[in-house]
């Protein structure tokens, strides 16, 4: 197999930005040459034991390349490809193959439940445009070369045979080592993470011996005893060997030993005998080079190793870009327009103090600052992903979830081909027009439009009797929507019938779609002609009132005048009543209070027209002289009491449910 490039210009994981240099410059170290060479050389001679060739060949001769998520994956869709590969997690008793998965599976964090991939944006809310797939077998670390330290910068064979067996279009591929090495985010990008499987949560006491480091004083156990083990190693479980057993402590330790250390907030604070097996902020670490990888950003990170006084590439599309001043990076950035965006109020540069530091979570906010990966450069936030792992917030920035989303951009996260169904199929009126007709809604599912201007030809044939109706799109449609389209012509009118419908788009496979055998729709409708039947419904109602004496006794004598309308298809030619119900009141406090009826209807000589207002008074109501009524009346059209009897109901109406009006009569 052909070896890669080790991508030493590629951009470097912000995890190896060391400060060996200082710590060589501010202490006197005897012998200091020594033991980096004795601490590297035992990494080297513990990574390389359990290496074998044959182990290699294996990996080639089955499909190896698995989904990490069960179900999501879509590999025919138009998506990016992350592919996770292992180096070094073999041994004796395992192909590596689940250790693999358990890394991958912390780093992309699919349930954002720490600080991998798919914890932050723009990543958290595209899902849908990634597959995530991890090879299910580990490579022999003797694969790779040029590791053993923290100066080197790895390289892996080739594994063109196993990376085959995935989707060969959109790759972006992760190299996983169990190897000392600088992380690169090239393309295959490159992760050193440790694994040791004899760490357990037991050994936390021997955390203890990171607390003072000889050459340093170490108050406590820092994010910085990661660095301290790769330049100043010491023998942290007192084994008598220092080998990357002892670097595991030195990167797991500050996540979980945090007595004297005030203020410390990582993403593990409670033991785990699994996660502590391997380096716990590599979910930072991948996050931070996929954005080298798949962004295209560059580090933020000021005075990184290899500065050079310009960007070689001359992109201009990017995070790191060359002004000679802040006042005209904040006229001529691509980001000016978010300039005080990110913290406080939109627009405004408003979160730093007088003295020029950051309020608390305020590193987010974008203006101009200078220093980034290039020398002269400017980047648009102060801390954030491609800076400092350990940021807060943990964000990109603004600007740079804009230059990600425009790469997203061109993933649509669905299939690439139309893929054309039926949703529903139903018989109804045209506007303005009787007759039936079948309806049929079709959706594309699929990840592209159909052809513009293009007819698709869908079919509805009635399975009962074999009878086919045409119907058709011209116009296309764009993928996730949906179109409804009616059939030419109109089914026959029957009394009642049942009908067995299939309704078929692209009847005759014009299109290539994702999917051809999902065009069809079998529905069973019933259809009821219309029989026509009027429709009685009481309008409005008001009042007359005269002065009347009964039995030498004063009354107020109350008629009431109902508006009364056919709102139904067809004329009524039968006589039925109107009546009024005023229930318990002081003149008639019986249950019912006042009832009264009326015959009207074809008994005056007159059919009641469809549309058209009538009037019936119904009266009177005897309301004694001097006394105030208020109560609700109740007006009833086609309904009469006793209900049910021989006067109620006469009239079989299309709503039986609409002929009462309630209306409160007030008279002082």
């Amino acid at each position: 197999m052909k070896k890669l490039a080790y991508f030493k210009i590629a951009a470097i994981s912000f995890s190896a930005l060391l400060l060996v240099y200082i710590f060589h410059s501010a202490f006197a170290v005897p012998d200091l040459q020594s033991l980096v060479e004795e601490f590297t050389g035992n990494f080297t001679e513990d990574y390389f034991t359990s290496s074998s060739q044959a182990a290699s060949a294996s990996l080639a001769q089955e499909n190896k390349c698995s989904e990490l998520i069960p179900g999501h994956n879509l590999a025919s869709a138009n998506r990016a490809n992350i592919i996770i590969v292992g180096f070094g997690y073999n041994s004796a008793a395992s192909n590596g193959g689940e250790i693999v998965k358990q890394i991958a599976d912390y780093v992309v964090d699919w349930q954002a439940e720490r600080y991998g991939l798919f914890s932050v944006e723009p990543f958290k809310s595209n899902k849908d445009k990634f597959n995530v797939w991890y090879i299910n077998e580990s490579y022999p670390l003797s694969a790779c070369s040029d590791v053993g330290s923290w100066d080197k910068y790895g390289g892996c064979e080739d594994v063109e045979s196993v990376l085959s067996q995935c989707p060969q279009t959109n790759q972006y591929v992760f190299y996983l080592a169990n190897a000392l090495f600088r992380s690169t985010g090239g393309n295959p990008a490159q992760l050193s993470v440790i694994y040791r499987d004899d760490l357990r949560c037991e050994d936390i006491g021997k955390c203890q011996n990171l607390r003072d480091i000889s050459i340093l004083h170490n108050p406590c156990v820092t994010p910085n005893s990661y660095r301290y083990q790769r330049d100043f190693p010491q023998d942290v479980n007192n084994d008598g060997t220092i080998n990357n057993l002892d670097l595991l402590f030195g990167i797991n330790c500050p996540y979980l030993e945090t007595q004297g250390c005030t203020g410390q907030d990582y993403s593990l604070m409670a033991c785990d005998d699994e996660l502590i097996k391997f380096d716990t902020h590599v979910d930072k670490i991948f996050v931070h080079e996929f954005g080298h990888q798949f962004g295209d950003l560059r580090d933020e990170s000021v005075g990184a190793l290899g500065d050079q006084p310009l960007d070689p590439s001359g992109n201009s599309n990017t995070n790191c870009l060359s002004f000679s001043s802040l006042d005209e990076c904040r006229q001529k950035a691509p980001w000016k327009n978010l300039i005080g965006n990110g913290c406080g109020k939109d627009g405004v540069v408003d979160c730093t103090n007088p003295d020029g530091s950051h309020k608390p979570g305020s590193t987010a906010e974008v203006d101009c600052y200078f220093g980034c990966k290039f020398t002269g450069t400017y980047r648009s936030i102060d801390e954030g992903i491609m800076k400092k792992l350990d940021c807060k917030p943990y964000v990109f920035g603004l600007y740079n979830e804009k230059l990600i989303k425009e790469k997203l951009d061109a993933f649509t996260g669905n299939l690439s081909k139309p893929d054309l169904i039926v949703t529903d199929i139903n018989i109804e009126k045209r506007p303005g027009d009787a007759a039936n007709y079948i309806y049929v809604n079709v959706k594309n599912i699929g990840g592209n439009a159909l052809p513009a201007n293009q007819p698709v030809r869908i079919t509805i044939k009635d399975k009962n009797n074999g009878k086919i109706y045409e119907s058709g799109l011209t116009d296309n449609i764009v993928a996730g929507y949906s179109k409804e389209v009616s059939s030419a012509k109109p089914i026959p009118e029957k009394a009642t019938r049942k009908y067995n419908l299939e309704a078929t788009v692209d009847a005759n496979n014009v299109y290539a779609e994702s999917n051809e055998t999902n065009n069809s729709l079998l529905k069973t409708i019933t259809i009821v002609k219309d029989v026509p039947k009027p429709d009685l419904t009481v309008t409005d109602v008001t009042y007359t009132i005269k002065k009347v004496v009964i039995a030498k006794k004063n009354y107020q004598s109350i008629t009431f005048n109902i508006t009364y309308k056919n709102s139904g298809n067809i004329a009524i030619t039968k006589p039925f009543y109107a009546a009024v119900k005023s229930g318990k009141t002081d003149d008639y406090p019986l249950n019912n209070g006042w009832v009264a009826k009326k015959l009207i209807g074809a008994s005056v000589g007159k059919p009641i027209k469809i549309g058209q207002e009538y009037k019936v008074s119904v009266g009177a109501y005897s309301l004694s002289f001097g006394k105030k009524l208020k109560n609700d009346f109740s007006f009833y059209i086609d309904r009469a009491l006793p209900f049910g009897g021989v006067n109620d109901n006469r009239i079989s109406e299309s709503n039986e449910e609409n002929n009462l009006l309630i209306k409160n009569i007030s008279i002082n």
